[in-house]
């Protein structure tokens, strides 16, 4: 299991839900959740075989940004 973090733009509750549906979507990405109280909007994820570079185009095309965060 590799846990992923970045920074995101998901300041609310609809910016969350649309970025859900892929997330969701994704059988390697058993859980996730977004800190939307953290001045950076983390985004955390564990994830079974997935690559940082998926998970940020995947929010980008939704319409968000997403940076990876060192760890």
């Amino acid at each position: 299991m590799t846990i992923l973090i970045f920074k995101t733009n998901l300041r609310s509750a609809e910016d969350v839900k649309k970025v859900a549906v892929l997330l969701n979507g994704d059988a390697r990405i058993p859980c996730w959740s977004v800190d939307r109280d953290d001045c950076d909007c983390v985004l955390r994820i564990e994830a079974l075989g997935l690559e940082s570079g998926d998970v940020i185009d995947w929010v980008r095309r939704a319409g968000f940004e997403c940076a990876e965060l060192d760890g």
